[in-house]
């Protein structure tokens, strides 16, 4: 092909062409491969826009595209429409996205320093994900990365926020590294979620400040069945697509660990000299393998008996997860405490997680700490013919705590209900069915309660003063944390738009230099430390900024 490329928007009429100069600057062009419908590779070239208006911007690409592609392809008519007015297309699943041709990346670029190199050879991926748990005095370390925009290919603002605050926390952006240049390649690869990340996390070890077009991440991702709900050009939550993210991320870690031969696991356990962490190791290993962990307890058929204050028993249950570096890191465990009248014993639970959700829809939380006095307050629930009372403790911190405040809430079809007490919070999951139901279901009066619809899913704009040091409140710690419970700010993901399928997403994030940069897709900003906690005191209130995800990391870690 000529290395000559016309300028898609050429074809475009005067008033398109001005508009969208006008709200856009234009700045170096990019390269995006496509197949035709022979089957041959074409490289087409764009003028890279730096702007916050997604869905112009998304409209402006695909007519381009479609006009490069009718000039350029002989008939028959190609699937997407080439007439200057086509607006953006109809939602595709991913799996024909990577079908029309995104080009995925396998490997990362990155070079092994020579510090590494010298140190010993590299390793099984499951024997550097050991080490990254229990031996990690011998790990590289890793300086941080320098902020980059990401190009939005349609919609995916939801994504480029997400990313840009996993890579920005410091424990995380260490572990790709180490995994990057410590492991083994493989043929076959069996963990294309880790691979997608460590060949972007590589990317953004570029010093340049050049934007990133992250073809090869969302191509990888698009062929998995974990997230074969995401549809091109339809936004899609955030939070969801985080804890999507994470947990396919431990999955792939621990069959990484299960499929460690004998040797590997031999040459392991001889090299570690430390008993404690030896102990440790073996008892990991073991959870991993069996499901089940070491340890002799006293144990009834209905739980574990435990010896309270006051000399009080209490049953208790566990439900363990298998270890991984995702679970170290952003794990943690709740302490679920059920008192029933007339019951000499409390029952006790505890449940892994990997992100607290907050409720703030009462009119009294107006900040992060009454949010977390609020979690723990004990509460009345029905049992059988009686009342017990509950109370929901933090038992285990996490090194990264992940926040998500619950500003998406279903309102009875009711237009007199404006208390936020009318509000019940639903899942990202309730969400999007609540709302595909609505599709299918004839149109009713916005003011009529029906068992189908039953009411409306709005957003909570309410100010959450949320700081950049944050200590937990005691009252929401169990007894058994000895550690103190204090974290700094280090993300803050942002849900623009006053409705629930639409809007934007963007993120601030915190530097390895301990400066503060907001990240708009494309656009890169240098702020202050004051701006990235404004929204907290209404700072964004007029266009329906509102931080969504808080990502906090430990103090002195």
């Amino acid at each position: 092909m000529s290395e000559h490329h016309t300028d898609p928007i050429a074809h475009l009429s005067e008033p398109d062409k001005a508009k969208f100069e006008a709200h856009l600057v234009r700045s170096s062009s990019f390269r995006f491969k496509c197949t035709t419908r022979s089957g041959k590779w074409h490289t087409i070239e764009f003028p890279r826009y730096f702007g916050t208006d997604e869905e112009e911007f998304t409209k402006f690409r695909w007519r381009a595209f479609a006009h490069r592609r009718a000039v350029t392809t002989p008939p028959p008519k190609p699937k997407w429409t080439t007439a200057a007015t086509t607006v953006k297309p109809a939602a595709m699943k991913w799996s024909a996205v990577v079908q029309e041709g995104l080009e995925i990346n396998k490997k990362p670029n990155g070079v092994v320093p020579a510090s590494i190199a010298a140190d010993a050879s590299l390793k099984p991926l499951g024997v550097v994900l050991l080490r990254l748990m229990y031996d990690t005095q011998r790990l590289p370390q890793h300086a941080g990365l320098a902020p980059h925009g990401l190009v939005n290919n349609g919609n995916i603002c939801y994504m480029n926020a997400v990313l840009q605050a996993l890579f920005a926390c410091r424990p995380f952006s260490q572990m790709l590294y180490a995994v990057q240049h410590l492991s083994l390649g493989q043929l076959e690869s069996h963990t294309p979620i880790m691979d997608a990340l460590v060949a972007l996390h590589d990317a953004f070890n570029k010093p340049s400040p050049e934007v990133l077009t992250p073809t090869g991440f969302y191509g990888s991702i698009a062929r998995l069945p974990r997230f074969s709900h995401l549809k091109w050009g339809r936004q899609e939550d955030a939070e969801e697509f985080l804890g999507y993210l994470l947990d396919g991320l431990h999955e792939e870690f621990v069959d990484s660990i299960k499929r460690l031969g004998e040797s590997d696991i031999a040459d392991l356990v001889a090299s570690i000299k430390d008993p404690q962490t030896l102990k440790t190791l073996k008892s990991a290993l073991e959870m991993i393998k069996t499901g089940q962990v070491n340890g002799s307890t006293e144990k009834e058929d209905n739980g574990w008996m435990e010896v309270g204050a006051n000399q009080k028993m209490a049953v208790k249950r566990q439900v363990d997860v298998k270890p991984s570096p995702v679970v170290q890191m952003f794990g943690g465990h709740f302490r679920s405490v059920l008192q029933v009248p007339n019951n000499k014993k409390s029952s006790i639970t505890l449940d892994p997680f990997m992100h607290v959700q907050l409720e703030i829809s009462d009119k009294d939380i107006n900040d992060l700490y009454t949010a977390f006095e609020k979690f723990a307050t004990v509460e009345e629930i029905s049992y059988g013919d009686q009342t017990a009372k509950k109370q929901n403790l933090i038992d285990k911190l996490p090194t990264v705590l992940i926040i998500h405040l619950k500003r998406f809430s279903f309102v009875a079809n009711d237009d007199s209900n404006e208390n936020f007490d009318d509000y019940e919070i639903v899942s990202s999951k309730q969400r999007r069915n609540k709302t595909s139901a609505s599709h299918t279901l004839p149109p009713v009066p916005t003011h009529t309660k029906t068992p189908e619809t039953g009411g409306r899913i709005e957003k909570l704009h309410k100010k959450i003063e949320y700081p950049h040091r944050l200590t937990l409140p005691a009252s929401c710690i169990s007894p058994n944390v000895m550690e103190e419970p204090t974290y700094r700010l280090t993300a803050v993901v942002y849900h623009h738009g006053r409705s629930t399928e639409e809007g934007h997403y963007t993120a601030d994030v915190l530097g390895a230099d301990g400066s503060w940069t907001r990240v708009d897709d494309t656009l890169v900003t240098r702020i202050s430390a004051d701006d990235a906690v404004e929204n907290g005191h209404g700072g964004g209130a007029t266009n329906g900024k509102s931080a969504y995800i808080l990502m906090y990391e430990k103090a002195g870690v």
